[in-house]
């Protein structure tokens, strides 16, 4: 009787790729990959419409969440990476045409008018809302910010020219912290 021969598959095996190999994050896009994937219009829109209606400033302070205040990165509800770069060019035109020392209310309303007009020309989005509230804010952050920072630097050395440390104005200080 012949023998019969069955056919036998050998697979054979390998260890996982993924055990020795590391893989980057990858990046997240918000469309597609490849330009021919993407539909373009017959014409281009120049200025990117706007709402018709601004937007009101909501109630409370800025910054004062517990005091009935807001978040203006959440009351915005812009990307991340919109308000940075909002938040970056307001930082360079403060830092450019006002006095980083002083607050907003101290600032020259000269200065302050070339501001509103340069940030509206930088973010056009920014013209959207009521009485420019949002680039109030934006500066008057900034600006409390700097103003307090150049502050605390100012007390942090109280040196003479001489090289001493002058003891009438550490005394002169610690009665402003406990007033």
């Amino acid at each position: 009787m012949p023998k019969e021969t069955t056919e036998r598959l050998i697979q054979r095996h390998f260890a996982p790729l993924t055990s020795r190999s590391i893989f980057r994050a990858e990046i997240k896009t918000k469309g597609p990959l490849h330009s021919s994937r993407i539909v373009y219009p017959l014409t281009e829109n120049l200025k990117p419409e706007l709402p018709k209606s601004l937007t009101p400033k909501p109630p409370g302070e800025v910054g004062r969440i517990s005091r009935n205040g807001y978040n203006l990165k959440e009351v915005l509800g812009w990307s991340k990476d919109e308000y940075t770069c909002v938040q970056k060019s307001m930082r360079t035109l403060a830092q450019k045409h006002l006095d980083t020392s002083q607050l907003l209310s101290k600032q020259k309303s000269k200065s302050v008018k070339d501001v509103y007009k340069l940030a509206k020309e930088m973010h056009p989005i920014l013209a959207t809302f009521e009485k420019d509230w949002v680039i109030d804010d934006f500066l008057g952050m900034i600006l409390k910010n700097s103003a307090t920072r150049k502050k605390a630097q100012g007390r942090s050395s109280p040196q003479t020219p001489g090289g001493s440390t002058n003891k009438d104005t550490e005394d002169e200080e610690e009665d402003e912290v406990e007033e």
